[in-house]
């Protein structure tokens, strides 16, 4: 959601910071926005750097970890309990949703369906990844979320090869590359033999024919997913992963050097892979539009309890969801 403005724009009315120290967070709840006030005191813990001894003896003081936080005095650095990093509005808008919740404690597990739902207010649909269905389709369904900037989250059921178990992850990003090679290139030097003719001082080099046909033959279609760790550690070691040796110097241009550093939670994974590590995913279609009488986005309250009769014509061509929503309040 960090990289959906109109997202936290939606979540967090204003973003300024304010003397009060009082801010206003919007969640979708039982199908209606509602506003959660909250103040900015915020639960830290407080952290004293461990001072480790290398061979020679020589003490070195350990660097802070990813978490962020404020030094204050004698070296002491308060950071967040929960939400990590240096700023501050994910801290907000987890204190308003454990508000919510009743407390932190409660915010621990769960589904990224529900989640989602209670960040954007948007349709969800969830797609299993064990059921008997066309993989081709399936793709061209995610380069199609993708490409709309639907927001896609997918869960594990087992861990192993540095993912953790029951664990929600972002997907980020799905590509699908043409015309490649996997994997370690031969050099073109690699392709010629090393027996040379002579006719008239003219050196005479032939390639051997299987290698080239067989150096064609290895361009393949790779599909790509990127995936990032919302932990910024723990991430992927098998194919595709940062070490693998399936990269080459074209691939990382084409998906971008910067997406394929090592360090940050995030990594990328085959297609295939991913959906055989991971249980399924769930998908926010949220979009970014407007407002207005003529009903580009709009919604409507149906009263099916006193009336179950209702019908609704929509003389457009147009994406439709329905929602139903059961009251947090169970009877």
């Amino acid at each position: 959601m960090a990289e959906k403005q109109y997202l936290i724009q939606k979540l967090l009315p204003h973003q300024e910071f304010n003397d009060t120290g009082c801010y206003e967070v919007n969640f979708c709840l039982d199908g209606q926005w509602t506003s959660i006030v909250v103040d900015s005191l915020l639960p830290v813990l407080a952290r004293t750097p461990k001072i480790l001894k290398n061979a020679k003896g020589t003490q070195n003081q350990q660097k802070p970890n990813s978490r962020g936080g404020v030094q204050i005095a004698d070296g002491i650095t308060v950071q967040p309990a929960f939400a990590a990093g240096n700023v501050s509005w994910p801290a907000i808008i987890e204190k308003a949703y454990a508000k919510v919740h009743g407390s932190y404690s409660r915010l621990s597990g769960g589904f990224i369906s529900e989640a989602l739902y209670d960040l954007t207010g948007a349709p969800i649909e969830r797609i299993h990844f064990h059921k008997e269905f066309d993989y081709d389709q399936l793709f061209a369904r995610l380069l199609s979320f993708a490409s709309a900037g639907f927001l896609m989250g997918i869960a594990t059921s087992a861990g192993g090869d540095g993912l953790v178990a029951s664990h929600a992850y972002s997907l980020l990003g799905v590509y699908e590359i043409h015309d490649v090679v996997v994997g370690e290139q031969k050099k073109v030097t690699n392709f010629f033999n090393k027996q040379e003719k002579v006719d008239n001082d003219v050196i005479i080099v032939e390639p051997p024919i299987n290698e080239l046909k067989s150096a064609v033959e290895m361009r393949e279609t790779v599909r790509l997913v990127c995936i990032r760790n919302p932990w910024g550690v723990r991430e992927w070691k098998g194919t595709w992963s940062a070490s693998s040796d399936q990269w080459t110097e074209k691939i990382r241009r084409q998906l971008g050097n910067d997406t394929c550093k090592q360090g940050d939670g995030t990594f990328f994974m085959s297609f295939h892979d991913m959906i055989k590590r991971f249980d399924h995913m769930d998908v926010a279609k949220c979009q970014e539009v407007s407002v207005c009488l003529h009903g580009i986005f709009f919604e409507i309250e149906l009263a099916i309890i006193t009336n179950p009769n209702v019908s609704l014509q929509i003389g457009m061509e147009k994406y439709c969801a329905r929602r139903s929503h059961q009251a947090t309040q169970k009877w």
